[in-house]
């Protein structure tokens, strides 16, 4: 996922998971192309506590149209703003 000169992706955890996902792929030898990436399968799901930044929200989609044969779940919860709930959402 490249990196954008005016955003320090580096201190968003959403980024570094995503980040660490494509490495583990690459390392592995399950994709070493954008071509080969559709072919990888699985699910991925990320819960965040913290309202995501516009440059995470677009490295999530970037990781869907990559991997578009992995399901990918993104929730973010926030217990601290639920009233009297625990969904926080």
């Amino acid at each position: 996922l490249p990196v954008n000169p005016h955003v320090d992706r580096s201190v968003c955890a959403e980024f570094q998971v995503l980040n660490e996902l494509c490495d583990i792929v690459h390392q592995e030898g399950l994709a070493d192309s954008a071509e080969d990436c559709v072919r990888v399968l699985g699910d991925v799901r990320v819960l965040v506590s913290t309202t995501p930044c516009l440059s995470c929200v677009c490295a999530v989609l970037q990781f869907s149209m990559l991997f578009s044969s992995v399901v990918l779940e993104f929730g973010c919860v926030q217990p601290w703003h639920a009233e009297g709930g625990v969904d926080g959402a």
